[in-house]
């Protein structure tokens, strides 16, 4: 043998050395990205924090800033949980400080009233039961942004919630025109999705004349279900759309009864539930379109 043979027979040597090498240390970081991408959806899904790497090299500075960046997502968590169980506490406290003058408000309105049928006796008495309303319905939804509520998720149609809610619908406006077409199966609560999706119902049905429309249409895409809601009513500003959802927001030509929290709640119950909820002017009116994740369950035992 030559020795530039031996030359390139050394030099394909090493070079099939360096490969396998290489090879090896792929396959050992694939494994390591691997069990990282594993430890990021155990906590995502289980809350379980990944472990601090003691080694000293590239990757595990970049383990160690994942668990550094779960530490700083648990403790931004821990800190909403406190401030939400303050402010519902607050909420609750002053809600119950008002119940009781309320309560002998409302007794001697309804007295002036059974008395006296004059108009300005009847208005006392209804702002009264607004204010009564309002107060329940912020405790309410206090409640459900601080999970004091336990919501029971089973499968159940969309199609039968939301024929439930237009039979009912019909008959406190017995000239509107409903309709609802499509279904799909999803996991929620049966008794908090149908007051979800009854307050915009409720939102389209004031917001029509008295022969409107409310068209429903629920479709299957792919991972997840839609439902969207449409009426005919023309619609609202586009400034206003941004806003809809938020807690004593209400449009110009809100009805008078309106305390601008029955569509927060939805957004509420509808956050619980994994959902999004978006609004956008069509075809003449307000159309409000609500993605349902696929999520499935399963109980530990």
């Amino acid at each position: 043998m030559t020795t530039t043979e031996i030359i390139l027979f050394a030099v394909s040597a090493v070079l099939a050395a360096l490969v396998i090498l290489l090879a090896v240390r792929l396959t050992i970081k694939r494994k390591a990205v691997s069990i990282l991408s594993d430890s990021i959806d155990n906590f995502l899904l289980n809350g379980k924090s990944t472990e601090l790497s003691l080694k000293d090299n590239s990757f595990a500075r970049l383990q160690n800033g994942v668990c550094e960046l779960e530490n700083l997502v648990n403790t931004e968590r821990n800190n909403t949980l406190i401030q939400n169980k303050k402010n519902t506490e607050f909420i609750s406290d002053v809600s119950h400080q008002l119940k009781t003058p309320l309560a002998g408000l409302r007794l001697y309105c309804e007295m002036d009233v059974s008395e006296n049928t004059a108009e300005h006796n009847r208005k006392e008495l209804q702002l009264v039961e607004k204010m009564e309303m309002l107060v329940q319905n912020l405790i309410k939804l206090e409640k459900i942004k601080s999970d004091l509520y336990v919501m029971d998720f089973q499968k159940n149609s969309l199609w039968e919630i939301t024929d439930t809610l237009l039979s009912d619908f019909s008959s406190i406006f017995p000239e509107k025109q409903y309709k609802a077409t499509g279904d799909c199966e999803i996991r929620c609560d049966r008794n908090w999705i149908s007051e979800a999706l009854g307050n915009i119902i409720k939102n389209a049905s004031e917001h029509t004349a008295p022969d409107g429309k409310v068209e429903i249409n629920i479709f299957d895409n792919g991972g997840s279900a839609i439902i969207e809601i449409l009426d005919n009513g023309g619609g609202v500003d586009e400034n206003e759309l941004p806003n809809l959802f938020n807690r004593f927001y209400k449009t110009n030509d809100a009805v008078e009864t309106s305390s601008g929290i029955g569509l927060s709640i939805t957004k509420a119950i509808l956050d619980k539930h994994h959902a999004i909820i978006s609004a956008e002017n069509k075809n003449g009116g307000l159309l409000i379109s609500i993605c349902f994740p696929y999520i499935d369950g399963s109980l530990s035992l």
